[in-house]
């Protein structure tokens, strides 16, 4: 269950490699282990990632803040989260004062810490770091790391200690390769282009193409803007993640957007890189700037039952929520005098996925028996997100006390 270090991109999140992967959608995991891989703070490695995870930072300089998962799994283990003693735990070990056999259970996989070590540097921009990242980056693992995966090996059957070794080895090196993209050290370039070159999955050569920008290199805007043109919820999604970070353009194409809309959007990509391809004057510390400010939180004030249906679909957004709660309860006043704006919403195929599936989850809560007709013709519908919660909102209705409790906002992947 290793974490990709900072992530994206979900990164989220994450080439796939196969571990067991339990942390992680809090933030909303897709499987396929995108970009959303870079978001500074710890998420599953193996697992695979989510567009919006990528690059995104948690602030974790306020005394009040809560610790990351990182900073928590490190002090369990006698290790302080500061980017020094990390860089003596990659390099040397265990301090003299822990005891390898009395190690926390938490993380299961030692290996672990090394990758949490790894985030805590990049959130830091440790540039003392920069010569043990990039010998990890080029898979020659360091006394302090080779500690680790020892403990983890000494805790594998002896029938799968290689595969363990391989596939911790990439991983390792996947998050190495994107700390030194943080820290800027072009000295990485020659490793990074060598790894993105030699990629084949989709997921992990989009986030090698954003360490690549960060280290002054443009070469990945090119394949960026081809799996943006796949059009699918996953992949494009993080491509147009990484080139709006890269480019500061963003042409809005997102987790939300829908089928019918998805063509006109990627051309949109596609006709913005054509146009300035050649005059396009990479800046590789704005990109890093990007990558490490945080998501702004909506401040708008709803005025519309789009904007409560937008509001009331982030259902984890801890910290908008008592403006969710308070959307939630204005739809609820409202009752069955929606009804007209959520069938509008509902059936309009070039409106948000989360706009209309929130719609119709209150169209459900409104009309119960009353909706079904409405749900039956939208099991048709060209996004299978919509279809799917059509079918499940439908069976809800048949069968109110088969158990299984529809969420609100539930989204398809």
């Amino acid at each position: 269950m290793f974490r990709e270090l900072p992530r994206t991109c979900l990164p989220q999140q994450l080439s796939h490699l196969q571990m067991s992967a339990s942390r992680y959608w809090a933030n909303l995991v897709i499987a396929v282990w995108l970009l959303a891989a870079f978001v500074v703070s710890g998420h599953v490695l193996a697992q695979q990632l989510a567009p919006n995870q990528i690059s995104e930072k948690r602030e974790t300089n306020s005394p009040t803040s809560t610790p990351t998962s990182d900073e928590y799994e490190l002090k369990a283990n006698g290790i302080s989260p500061t980017p020094e003693s990390c860089l003596r735990l990659l390099r040397d070990g265990l301090p003299a004062t822990v005891d390898p056999q009395k190690l926390s259970p938490t993380p299961p996989e030692k290996t672990q810490l090394a990758v949490d070590a790894m985030a805590i540097i990049a959130k830091a921009r440790f540039q003392s770091a920069s010569e043990t990242l990039l010998s990890i980056a080029q898979q020659d693992l360091p006394k302090g790391v080779q500690q680790l995966m020892e403990i983890d090996m000494k805790a594998t059957s002896p029938e799968h200690r290689e595969l363990f070794r391989a596939r911790a080895t990439e991983i390792l090196q996947y998050n190495a390769i994107n700390a030194l993209g943080f820290l800027g050290d072009k000295r990485a370039l020659p490793v990074v282009i060598s790894v993105f070159e030699a990629e084949t999955r989709i997921a992990p050569k989009i986030q090698h193409a954003l360490t690549l920008a960060s280290l002054g290199d443009a070469r990945g805007i090119d394949f960026l803007v081809q799996v943006i043109n796949l059009q699918n919820r996953r992949e494009s999604v993080a491509a147009a993640k990484a080139f709006a970070l890269i480019t500061g353009e963003d042409l809005g194409y997102t987790e939300q957007t829908p089928v019918k809309k998805r063509r006109q959007i990627a051309r949109a990509y596609q006709q913005w890189w054509h146009e300035n391809k050649n005059s396009f004057r990479l800046e590789p510390k704005t990109v890093i700037a990007r990558r490490l400010a945080p998501e702004p939180s909506p401040t708008y004030e709803p005025r519309t039952t789009r904007d409560l249906l937008r509001l009331s679909s982030q259902y984890f957004d801890l910290e908008n929520k008592p403006r969710v709660i308070a959307a939630r309860e204005r739809l609820a006043a409202a009752g069955p005098a929606l009804n007209p704006d959520l069938e509008r919403y509902m059936f309009d195929e070039m409106e948000d996925l989360n706009v209309r599936l929130e719609a119709m989850n209150w169209y459900y809560e409104i009309n119960r028996e009353r909706a079904k007709d409405a749900f039956k013709r939208l099991r048709k519908d060209a996004n299978p997100e919509v279809a799917d919660k059509a079918a499940a909102l439908m069976e809800k209705i048949d069968k109110p006390d088969a158990g299984g409790v529809i969420i609100p906002g539930q989204r398809g992947n």
